[in-house]
Formats: C-alpha cells, structure tokens, sequence
C-alpha cells in the first residue's frame, strides 16, 4: 500500500489533523466555544459538551452530566472506525444516564460511568444551551455534522488504496 512507512506517517497525520480541525469548525459553527480552564462542573452541568480524543472518537454530553444523584444527560460517543481490538461498539448513544466520573480535562480520559472510558482527550468545546432550545435535538446535530465531515476526511484519505498516488 505505502512504499514507505514515513509516507503512511505523513498520510495518518495529515487525517488526524485534518479531524481536528474539522471538529473545531464543527463545533465552533454550531456554536460552541472551548471550555476555560478551571470551569466548575456546576457551569458545565448546563452546557451541551463536545469532546475530541487523542485517537480521533468524539463525546457529546447534554446537560446533567455532572448530577451524581440524577438520571444522568443524554450523549453520544462514536469511536474512529478504523481501531481495532475495542469491545466497544462504534456508537453508544443514550438517552439518559450520562454521568462523569470526574470532570473531563484535556491531556486526560473521559470516564463515564458504567458505560465507557476514552482515550485522552485532545479537544473540550462547550455551548450553553438557551432557553426553549432542546439538549437532544443539538447532540444528535452535533453529532451528525461532525460525522459527516470525519467521513468525508476519512474518504478523501490517502490511507485508501485508490487515494495513493501512483508511483
């Protein structure tokens, strides 16, 4: 496939930053801004949250995510399809009882409880949600606007058999 590992390298890489920057547009389209540090949890647990790993999965976390007594928020988790050996499924999408372990930071994993634990994470954005406007509806979209644009990297990729250059 690659004459050289250093050109599979740069191909990976080239992806990988390509994903993140098309989640930060993404994001930053739909209005989320990034999380300042030191956030209280209590500010958080009011925001739609949206979380990019160092292996290219996302998180999206509705409001509620941070009430240890509650029912938890919706959210929604889809992993790079391209790792292996995860007995987890490429998505895991709830309708409640999304509640951290403790507050996501970046360089750290997410841990949600009895459900998933990520790789570190590399990107934390936020957007508050405004009054009459439903979590659910802007975690589904969220979700649905970052996957199309990681499937149209992933497709304009040169770690595809019919992308790489002929030599």
């Amino acid at each position: 496939m690659f004459p050289e590992f250093d050109d599979f390298l740069e191909a990976m890489s080239d992806m990988w930053l390509e994903k993140l920057r098309g989640f930060e547009d993404e994001a930053e389209r739909l209005g989320y801004s990034p999380i300042p540090a030191g956030t209280k949890a209590s500010q958080l647990n009011k925001c739609v949250l949206a979380y990019l790993t160092e292996s290219g999965s996302y998180l999206i976390a509705g409001p509620g995510a941070f009430e240890k007594d509650g029912p938890g928020a919706a959210g929604r988790y889809e992993r790079i399809k391209m790792r292996g050996g995860n007995v987890l499924p490429e998505v895991i999408e709830k309708a409640s009882g999304v509640i951290f372990g403790k507050t996501p930071k970046v360089g750290e994993r997410a841990w949600v409880k009895d459900v998933l634990e990520t790789s570190p994470i590399i990107m934390a954005m936020m957007r508050k949600i405004e009054e009459g406007e439903s979590s659910g509806a802007l975690i589904t979209r969220t979700a649905e606007e970052v996957g199309k644009r990681f499937q149209a990297i992933q497709d304009e990729s040169r770690l595809l058999p019919d992308k790489q250059e002929k030599k």
